[in-house]
């Protein structure tokens, strides 16, 4: 039975949630969150016999031993490696911010359109009418240019792993570059700038499965992210194919007046509006 040792953010426990893996004893560490010290970290990647991580930056969190070189020195070369690119994508939400303000709120996302109209004492209707559902508030060449860059940033991510790791014979690196240029027009894969849907977290899972030789299968339906949705403006018709939620949808979670309502709370509770207006 192989023991596999995740390491890395949300991105790895989600794709391990599409592999339904037989015959593997498996654990993640969560880098943002973990505790866990120098010696114990040794010793689990001692134990393991396929690590899995994803390019973590040297001195991540003022520790010497929570970045990806530390760890793919302490694996040796007896471990089998796989290094995943990190899962980032603008172009579906454009029009995002982030703030720490925010963390633990409903969301750490907003929106700048969002905040301005806030600013400007307007309602949450005419954000969704003026912003969200108007498919000329950002035109083709726009969208095009954003897709461009980020692409362009996949693969430059791409080459700095290769440049790293590429190099150790028992070192694999998945890279999600093509797939992303090949299938973001037809398919939604990011639920938000870092939140990979299920079409590419299944991608990554298949990946690992052939390259690690693993017994398991791909969980076709399964979305593990995609509880946190951000909002899709409809300028991006210009842009992609997939379908966009409608305001007359009945999803009482993910409707898009609804998804609306809960930023602009969130985003207003931060601004220091104590009210949302109707």
């Amino acid at each position: 039975m192989k023991r596999i040792l995740l390491y890395g953010n949300c991105q790895l426990g989600a794709v391990l949630a599409c592999m339904n893996l037989k015959e593997a004893v498996y654990e993640h560490i969560i880098c943002h969150k973990t505790d866990i010290s120098k010696n114990e970290f040794a010793a689990k990647i001692a134990e393991c016999d396929i690590l899995i991580t994803q390019n973590i930056a040297k001195g991540y969190r003022n520790k010497g031993y929570l970045d990806t070189e530390w760890v793919v020195e302490a694996a040796g070369s007896s471990k089998q490696i796989l290094v995943l690119d990190t899962c980032h994508f603008r172009t579906y939400f454009y029009d995002y911010i982030a703030s720490p303000e925010w963390a633990g709120s409903v969301s750490a996302y907003s929106y700048k359109a969002m905040l301005e109209y806030i600013e400007q004492g307007k309602t949450v209707e005419e954000y969704i009418n003026d912003v969200v559902l108007n498919e000329d508030y950002r035109d083709g060449s726009f969208l095009e240019k954003q897709a461009r860059q980020d692409l362009k940033e996949l693969e430059r991510r791409g080459r700095v792993i290769d440049s790293k790791f590429g190099t150790n014979p028992n070192v694999a690196v998945v890279h999600i570059h093509d797939f992303v240029q090949d299938n973001y027009r037809s398919q939604l894969l990011f639920h938000s700038v870092n939140h990979p849907a299920g079409a590419l977290l299944r991608f990554m899972g298949e990946k690992i499965l052939n390259i690690c030789k693993l017994d398991g299968t791909i969980r076709k339906r399964l979305d593990p992210l995609g509880a946190e949705r951000c909002i899709l403006y409809h300028s991006l018709r210009g842009l992609v194919s997939f379908p966009m939620r409608e305001p007359s949808s009945k999803d009482k979670q993910y409707g898009l007046k609804t998804l609306c309502e809960r930023y602009w709370a969130a985003a207003a509770a931060a601004a220091g509006v104590t009210r949302l207006r109707d």
